[in-house]
């Protein structure tokens, strides 16, 4: 009412298309008004014969009336309700609300009303579902409504359907029965009688017409949201900026979500209200949209900048989100853009970062009011695209399913190196309809494309195999003919029938591949998600129990044997059977009962199990459990049927120390129906468990990487304890023979000079007698023969002086300084050969000009035989010389103050290999000297000597290896042989070169001259290997030497300062080279992961630099912190040169393998920027600079500074001779086996003992899984258990091959079983070159991908080895 007037609007409610509308349609009022104070409602209606019509307006300023602010209550699709009135006859019947399954409605009470009913008001009527006709599905369930009237039982069906995510209601048919007049039982169980005992009568939706129909019929619509449309709408907040963003629906596929203009604001944006945005797909930089992730980006001109927030859609377990990550503006200046949606689409490196705002308030941008439209569809199956290539058998997955037919392709694209062009090209695909018919097994698909004259054709199989749908490539062709072709490719596709396989046309897998192929294929899987698996742990013994899927009928659930477990039963024991119960309450859709049995010793033992529906969803439970005693065998079916009926009840155990029985690992199959959500949900679960196990593959992967890494680190640690060990051995050996050999040499020493005594008396009688005699003759021949006897007594006189000088120098000789007395030693030899020499030409001289004199002649005899014993005390001179030497060096070693604090086997052996040092340098000298005064290198003596030298060049070469690679991993022996006044290596080096560097021309009597004189012995290619054997040797133990010597004179402070730079470089360059390595493993360097990694390498590599300058800069202005960490055999410049330029020569070259380089080359925007781009060219600079310091040391010092020569005296040396010679050529003789060696044999055989058994237990029970299993992580914990046990069976064999094969012969006899072991370990027991039928080798080749990888099939090549060994010596001992 306005002032006189009654003013009104008409309004119509409409519905359409399942939507509600309103309207407003007519507009009027009516005078007489004023002051109206009753009821309106009246008036609303009133006569419209008295109204005035008025314009209807639907805006403030029109003219007219309008209605505004109106409120409305739509009770459509309430999930519980009345249907009033009658239930429609006919499709679509009445609305009951949204969703997919028609099994989710309950219909309850309801009036039975009609013409053929008696009276005006409905009968109440029982509604129960239809048993008898069509099976409930998603789309439809029967229904029948019953009353008895009078006589009859009247009867109304009534059908539920889904439809379009709606669901309704209709009447179908009505009918009746006779014979109800006295009944008073249950009307539900009356509700499905026999069809054929029923009357027909028409079905009625009104009152008065005849027959039957329902009114006010109640329901419950129990359907979640509807999935079977794709999701739209707007988001009405900000875009969060944080995953996992905001939910736009389920889906797996990014790509199929749209986004529409959104509003951008925040902050940073001008104004109070939000600025419209555009929004677009990125296109540049690294963002081809995926299935699993399509960027976006959001922009608006604001002032003189454009302002973009980026946009991620991304997918993840079955649903579909999107997030705001990144924000960012860029100036465009005051006169805007052209093309706004271009600018925004631009690369991140034009763009400067702002924050991300999630609010109006807050610092940056951000996006609200995003519109989105999600196409994914969930209730109609997995869609997708495969980015990669169609595969070759057995395919690629496509989801789950048990029908190939169910299957869509849409158009891929054909690829490969036969396909014109770099990018591939856009392709038709159709079903083939030529060849094999589809088949619930598989179905078959043709993908073409016109690629200039031909037709280009890939034939594609998609096949259901295992429940899962599996893709494949595996036929390609061409037709020609097709230049210019415009017609339908699709027909074209399946015109000719034959097969593609006589083309000789290759199917291409990759873009280099020769033939066709197909890349981003399209695809829709319609199949329903299979409802089945295994319940690893205990069934429950009460609800809710075990969750076995969806469904509302527990007779479509089939179970299959597990095992029965618990406190009271054998582990793990295998049930006899698992059948339905016979006996109780009959199967029905709410419960079905199972029996699982099993016999464990005298006792039959049985648990029941109860399939229940609960709602939708189906469970199991074990409510109990029972035994009974007997003697049981042959089939269990029948006593398991009636369940624990009647026997001993037991408790239902839930773990396996629990009292009772259960059963576990339960294997179940569900073929319920699904509705479109529960096959989302579904979906949903199987993405969730894909992206799961992928994760847990990638932990896997990187845990067997760790894994070998420790069995790497241990192999090892057990190598170095193993050649410890050796050492010992051997040192232990070489003590027990030097014993020997110094109580024989002191046996032969002293017969020796007692047999030389003898000689020289007998030579001077003979002599004497002669010249007696030759004086008696005429004058003439008195005259000669008194000049022959005076040259012979004259010779006589020289041998005996130098004899008994020889024997004065032996005796001294014991207690002198092996390095003072050689040279002297050596210049007395000498004189005394040549005094000999001297004699002997005297005495030929005499003898011819005594020719007819045999006196004369006897007399020279004797003086030859006189130059003979005097050069055998030559000899003798010279081995006393070399033992003296020897046991010169052991004093030495005592006199050490550090020497006495080494433990025992450390002092053995050092005062070893000093002693093999000593003596052999000491024959070396000796010999070279000879042979450099020699001028007749051919001569046969010459030859013995150069056969001498040459016998000691590998001998020092290993001495001086023992002492530079000590026994501890410490330079104490080097310190003590080599840096306290000694001058064995200034002796070595005059021994190799003379006084010249190894780079000059030799001058003086060495090594070197003597293969420039006499290449053909001296020279021969062994002789050259060893001469720079021994060069190499003595450099490591000159610079190790030098850098003690060094060291002794820097300061507490300064010492610390070079370790802590040296531990400085070394950090870095271990974490450098593990960061290089794990990048060149990566497939992309994009990832967080590859970030990381790429940080912690250029963080590494200025560290190093800034180390090597430390180092440069050194104390007091030398080299010397340089030369000892970058000399001595050192490989740190080495590394360094690898991880920055890989094997290239110069750092300039243009990089081909993974190194520092070729990175920065790779990825210019992240590794090659400038920052990391100058650490790298200062960290060449500095290797440069340590490359030739270290060079120019090591080829110009060839002389330690503070080594002197200290005299006999000096050393305090004072001891007995002995013949060193004989006791070194005892020692190089076989060793004899100690106790030392039963103990590391034992320790061996012992690691192997214990090895073993856990070797068999985890092979055994991989070989119990199937394939497939050995990949869960039970399955995957197995198998590195195994290789670790099977590295400790190779390093006990390794060891124990290595040792006296009479341990071994006793370890591996055939009577104790070991071959035998090892050998069904390795193949089942079969001979190696058969095919294996067990073991760790067959295991390896069932799963190649990982446990057949290259570093165990390397393990197992050496334990076959050693396996091969041990028993060829066993036989051999054996035989």
């Amino acid at each position: 009412v306005d002032g006189p007037k009654l003013k009104l609007v008409d309004l119509d409610v409409t519905t359409e298309d399942g939507e509600v509308f309103v309207q407003a349609v007519g507009a009027a009022d009516k005078d007489g008004y004023d002051g109206f104070t009753g009821d309106m409602k009246p008036e609303a209606n009133s006569d419209p014969s008295g109204l005035n019509t008025v314009p209807v307006v639907d805006s403030k300023d029109a003219k007219g009336y309008g209605v505004a602010d109106l409120v409305y209550d739509n009770k459509n699709g309430q999930p519980e309700g009345v249907v009033h009135g009658f239930v429609p006859v006919g499709k679509p019947g009445a609305f009951l609300g949204a969703g997919d399954d028609a099994r989710l409605v309950d219909l309850s009470a309801g009036g039975l009303a009609g013409g053929l009913m008696p009276g005006d008001e409905p009968l109440p009527g029982t509604v129960v579902p239809k048993t008898t006709g069509p099976k409930p599905s998603a789309s439809a369930k029967q229904w029948t409504a019953c009353v008895v009237d009078g006589p009859k039982l009247k009867l109304v069906d009534l059908e539920v359907t889904a439809e379009g995510g709606e669901v309704f209601v209709q009447a179908v048919a009505a009918s009746d029965k006779d014979g109800f007049g006295d009944f008073k039982g249950d009307l539900a169980a009356e509700a499905n009688p026999d069809p054929s005992s029923l009357k027909p009568v028409p079905v009625v939706d009104t009152k008065d017409a005849p027959g039957y129909g329902l009114v006010d019929l109640g329901y419950e619509n129990k359907n979640g949201p509807s999935q079977a449309v794709p999701k739209s709408g707007i988001i009405d907040g900000f875009v969060p900026s944080q995953r996992p963003g905001v939910s736009v629906g389920l889906g797996g596929d990014a790509r199929l979500v749209d986004l529409s203009p959104g509003d951008l604001a925040g902050g940073y944006i001008s104004g109070d209200t939000p600025l419209p945005g555009t929004i677009v797909p990125k296109t540049k930089g690294l963002h081809e949209p995926t299935a699993a992730k399509k960027e976006w980006v959001a922009a608006v001109v604001d002032g003189p900048k454009l302002k973009l927030v980026d946009l991620e859609v991304y997918t993840e377990g079955g649903e579909v989100f999107v997030v705001a990550p990144t924000a960012g503006d860029k100036s465009v200046g005051t006169g805007g853009v052209k093309d706004i949606g271009s600018e925004a689409d631009c690369g991140p490196f034009s763009l400067k970062s702002a924050p991300v705002a999630t609010s109006m308030a807050g610092k940056g941008y951000g996006v609200v009011h995003l519109g989105y439209d999600n196409k994914n569809d969930p209730s109609q199956g997995k869609i997708g695209v495969l980015d990669d290539f169609v595969p070759d058998l057995p395919g690629a997955s496509l989801g789950s399913g048990a029908d190939a037919r169910l299957v869509d392709l849409s158009p891929g694209n054909l690829a490969g190196a036969s396909v014109t062009g770099e990018t591939p090209l856009p392709g038709t695909v159709v079903p083939k309809t030529t060849g094999p018919a589809p088949t619930q097994e598989q179905r078959w698909w043709t993908a073409c494309v016109v690629d200039g004259p031909k037709l280009k054709l890939v034939d594609m199989v998609v096949r259901s195999v295992k429940g899962q749908v599996l893709v494949a490539a595996v036929k390609a062709g061409d037709r020609d003919g097709y230049d210019g072709f415009s017609g339908d490719v699709s027909f074209e596709a399946n015109k000719d029938p034959t097969d593609l396989s006589a083309s000789g046309v290759p199917v291409a897998y990759d873009n280099k591949d020769p033939g066709y192929g197909v890349v981003k294929l399209a695809f829709k899987n319609k199949n329903a998600p299979t409802q089945g698996g295994v319940i690893d742990d205990f069934i429950p013994a009460a609800k809710p129990g075990a969750f076995l899927g969806y469904g509302n009928d527990a007779r479509l659930v089939d179970l299959a044997p597990g095992l029965l477990a618990g406190g009271t039963v054998t582990p793990d024991l295998a049930p006899g059977a698992v059948v339905p119960k016979t006996t109780g309450k009959a199967p029905s859709a709410a419960l079905k009962s199972w029996t699982a049995c099993a016999v464990d010793g005298n006792k039959l033992k049985l648990v029941e199990l109860e399939v229940y529906a609960d709602g939708r969803e189906i469970r199991v439970i074990a409510p109990r459990a029972a035994d009974q005693e007997g003697t049981f065998s042959g089939d269990l079916e029948p006593k398991a049927k009636s369940g624990t009926d009647g026997l001993n009840s037991v408790p239902v155990a839930e773990a396996y120390d629990e009292d009772g029985y259960g059963v576990v690992k339960l294997a179940y199959e569900n073929t319920n129906e699904l509705t479109p959500a529960e096959a989302a949900l579904l979906r949903q679960e199987e993405a969730k468990k894909e992206a799961e196990d992928a994760a847990a593959k990638k932990a896997a992967e990187e845990a067997r990487k760790a894994e070998e890494a420790r069995l790497i680190a241990e192999e090892q640690a057990r190598e170095v304890a193993r050649l410890k060990a050796e050492e010992e051995a051997r040192l232990q050996a070489e003590e027990d023979a030097r014993r020997a050999a110094e109580e024989a040499a002191l046996k032969a020493a002293a017969e020796a000079e007692a047999e030389r005594v003898r000689l020289a008396e007998i030579a001077k009688k003979e002599a004497e007698e002669a010249a007696a005699k030759a004086a008696a003759e005429e004058a003439e021949r008195q005259r000669q023969a008194e000049e022959a006897k005076k040259a012979a007594e004259e010779a006589q006189r020289a041998a005996d002086e130098a004899a008994a000088k020889a024997k004065a120098d032996a005796e001294a000789a014991a207690a002198a300084k092996a390095a003072a007395d050689a040279a002297e030693q050596a210049r007395l030899e000498e004189e005394a050969r040549k005094a000999a020499a001297e004699a002997q030409r005297a005495a030929e001289e005499a003898a011819a000009k005594a020719k007819a004199d045999e006196e004369a002649a006897a007399a020279a005899r004797a003086a030859e035989e006189a130059a003979a014993a005097t050069a055998r005390a030559a000899e003798d001179a010279t081995a006393a010389k070399l033992a003296a030497a020897a046991n010169a060096a052991e004093v030495e070693a005592k006199m050490d103050p550090a020497f006495a604090s080494w433990p025992e086997d450390k002092q053995k052996a050092y005062m070893d290999a000093l002693a093999i040092l000593d003596a052999e340098l000491a024959l070396a000298e000796a010999a070279n000297k000879d042979l450099g005064a020699m001028t007749d290198l051919d001569s046969p003596e010459a030859q013995a000597r150069n056969k001498d030298l040459f016998n000691t060049v590998p001998l020092i070469s290993g001495a001086l290896d023992k002492l530079t690679d000590g026994v501890d991993g410490t330079d104490d022996f080097v310190a003590a042989a080599f840096t306290k006044g000694q001058d064995r290596l200034p002796r070595v080096k005059d021994l190799i070169t003379g006084s010249v560097p190894f780079e000059a021309e030799p001058i003086d009597p060495s090594l070197r001259l003597l293969q420039k004189r006499e290449p053909q012995r001296a020279g021969s290619p062994e002789n050259v290997e060893a001469v720079q054997v021994l060069i190499e040797s003595y450099n490591t133990a000159f610079g190790m030497a030098d850098a003690q010597l060094k060291m002794k004179s820097w300061s507490v402070s300064t010492r610390k300062l070079y370790d802590d730079t040296l531990q400085m470089y070394d950090e870095n360059l271990l974490k450098a080279e593990k960061a290089s390595r794990e990048l060149k493993a990566m497939e992309s360097l994009g990832t967080i992961k590859g970030k990381a990694r790429m940080n912690e390498l250029f963080d590494a590599l200025p560290r190093i630099g800034e180390a090597i300058d430390r180092l440069n800069k050194g104390v007091a202005g030398t080299h010397d912190f340089m030369a000892a960490a970058f000399c001595n055999n050192s490989d740190r410049l080495t590394r360094l040169k690898t991880l920055l330029a890989a094997n290239a020569a110069e750092f300039e070259e243009e990089p081909k393998e993974w190194c520092v380089l070729y990175l920065m080359k790779q990825d210019p925007e992240h590794a090659g920027e400038g920052m990391h781009v100058r650490s790298v060219q200062h960290l060449i600079k500095s290797w440069k600079a340590a490359h030739g310091v270290a060079g120019d040391h090591q080829h110009t010092h060839h002389t330690l500074a503070t080594f002197d020569i200290r005299t006999v005296e000096e050393s305090g040396i004072n001891v007995q001779a002995n013949v060193a010679a004989v006791a070194l050529e005892t020692a190089r003789m076989g060793r004899t086996f100690t106790a030392q060696a039963q103990k590391v044999f034992d320790e061996n055989i012992k690691e192997f003992e214990e090895a073993m058994p856990a070797a068999e237990r985890e092979c055994a029970y991989l070989a119990s899984l199937k394939v497939e299993e050995r990949s869960t992580p039970k399955g995957t914990k197995a198998a590195v258990e195994l290789i670790r046990h099977v590295g400790h069976v190779r390093d006990a064999m390794q060891h124990l091959t290595q040792g006296d094969h009479l341990f071994l012969k006793g370890a591996f006899d055939p009577k104790y079983g070991r071959q035998a072991r090892l050998l069904k370990l390795l193949s089942g027991g079969v001979p190696l070159d058969q095919a294996p039928v067990g073991g760790i080798m067959k295991l390896m080749a069932e799963d190649e991908e990982h446990l057949g990888q290259h570093g165990n099939q390397v393990l197992v090549s050496i334990l076959v080895k050693a396996y091969h060994a041990a028993c060829g010596v066993a036989s051999d001992h054996h035989g």
